[in-house]
């Protein structure tokens, strides 16, 4: 299975929300997203399904996303992966269908760094609308264990 592991795009701020869970993203975030989805497309990394915490930025960067795929992906946002630590972000690629040969988990820091330092032993940097590309050893349904996964891109908008 290839897996797209990603930091939500930018967020703003600026407004004024109760909580953290309802920041949206900035003019930065609204721009970066598709042009993600985009470069995902271009290398031929489009999602068969996707997994999102439920947190406003982590939708509306799905959202920003969605008219770039060539055909609506199927889309669950979880509670479960706001702020998720690695367990927790271990368990949704786990109990991914096996069908799945591409999955986006659209997540935060630092659980997406640490999930990445996880399944591939490299300590990287996870900012804003970064995508990992991981080719997962096992398929889906299988233990993901510690270096379960080999780096094959990290995307990271500045650079294109």
């Amino acid at each position: 299975m290839r897996l797209a592991l990603m930091r939500h795009a930018k967020s703003s701020w600026k407004e004024a929300t109760s909580t953290d869970h309802q920041r949206s993203l900035n003019a930065r975030g609204r721009t970066d997203a598709p042009r993600v989805a985009k470069r995902l497309v271009e290398l031929g990394w489009i999602p068969e399904q996707i997994v999102s915490s439920d947190a406003a930025r982590t939708r509306e960067t799905v959202t920003r996303m969605a008219p770039e795929w060539p055909t609506p992906v199927p889309t669950r946002f979880s509670g479960d992966l706001y702020l998720a630590g690695v367990l927790t972000i271990l368990a949704e690629i786990h109990s991914t269908d096996a069908a799945v040969e591409t999955l986006l988990l659209v997540g935060h820091n630092p659980g997406c760094e640490k999930a990445l330092l996880w399944l591939t032993g490299e300590p990287l940097t996870m900012t804003t609308a970064n995508v990992a590309l991981l080719e997962l050893a096992e398929p889906t349904g299988s233990d993901v264990g510690p270096g379960a996964a080999q780096l094959v891109d990290l995307i990271r908008p500045r650079d294109f």
